[in-house]
């Protein structure tokens, strides 16, 4: 099968991107720059840049990084419900689900989430995904079940690498 030249192009830029955050230089851009490569409609560059941005600043739980990889995780994104509660107008809120986030890229940052947390055994962290591994599939609306269960499952084993029992606090979740 022969690819698009449109093709080859987006995966080399993909390519690129991931090199640039294994070699920690994606996160030091600025993040309204990173923010350019998070576009739903060019996955492979949206997946280089999240799996970048998180490896480039692996074990850190940057803040700035930790909110890009939540707009692309459905139950870590804004509740349009919520914030309508808060008294704001329809048109100030976020809608979640004004935009449709890829499966791939969402497993991506499920996996992300492991590596900007990695080793840091942070409860609220496995507690969330510990969740959403329990949750049953047909509550949640993805295509790819199973590449997010194993997703998710990478990125609690991630944050709580090389912890083994060791990790204050959470000796009552049996992990």
């Amino acid at each position: 099968a022969h690819n698009s030249p449109f093709i080859e192009e987006e995966a080399a830029h993909a390519g690129f991107l991931f090199g640039l955050g294994l070699q920690g230089h994606l996160p030091r851009l600025p993040m309204i720059k990173s923010w350019d490569f998070l576009s739903p409609q060019k996955v492979m560059s949206l997946i280089a840049t999240l799996l970048g941005l998180a490896a480039g600043s692996i074990g850190s739980m940057d803040s700035h990084i930790f909110k890009a990889l939540c707009m692309h995780i459905p139950f870590l994104r804004p509740n349009p419900q919520l914030q309508n509660l808060s008294g704001a107008s329809p048109s100030t809120t976020l809608a979640a689900d004004s935009v449709e986030i890829p499966s791939p890229a969402i497993a991506a940052a499920m996996v992300g989430l492991g590596l900007l947390f990695r080793g840091s055994g942070d409860r609220r962290m496995v507690e969330m995904l510990i969740n959403e591994l329990s949750t049953q599939p047909s509550f949640r609306a993805l295509k790819d079940n199973e590449s997010y269960a194993l997703a998710t499952g990478m990125g609690l084993g991630l944050i709580s690498l090389g912890k083994g029992d060791a990790i204050p606090g959470l000796t009552d979740l049996r992990i």
